[in-house]
């Protein structure tokens, strides 16, 4: 789940169904996110505010009790279950069917991994703890 929460704005930028309809209105690529020359903190925190990271986390953070793996980093993210880890988990599906998850599960990881986005994660799960904090955007 959070890999295509890490990837969800690539691919609303390049107008593939939303991942979350509740996430439906977030449309802020990774691209326009690293542009940061000419751009003030408070415009780079309102471009990471219209993310479906920045979405997730304010809705994860919060939470008293969070089990190990409730909130993944993108290095994290990015692992594929096996085709025989597939297969285990999806018994009504066909060889093909496993085979095509499988390999959309691999186009999402390959994607994410060319995102880089350890800081980016640091820098909205900073945003988010400080709006939590201090109840209010920073």
């Amino acid at each position: 789940m959070w890999r295509r929460i890490y990837i969800h704005d690539k691919y609303a930028a390049r107008s593939f169904p939303p991942l979350f309809i509740v996430l439906t209105s977030l449309n802020t690529s990774w691209d326009t996110i690293k542009q940061t020359s000419g751009v003030s903190d408070a415009q780079l925190n309102e471009r990471f505010r219209g993310t479906a990271l920045v979405a997730a986390l304010s809705a994860t953070l919060p939470k008293r009790h969070q089990p190990e793996g409730y909130i993944l980093p993108p290095n994290q993210a990015l692992a594929v279950p096996s085709l025989a880890e597939l297969s285990s988990r999806c018994t009504g599906m066909s060889p093909e069917q496993i085979e095509a998850l499988h390999e959309d599960y691999q186009e999402e990881s390959n994607l994410l991994a060319e995102y880089d986005l350890a800081e980016a994660f640091n820098r909205a799960r900073e945003l988010v703890l400080d709006e939590m904090m201090w109840g209010q955007p920073a």
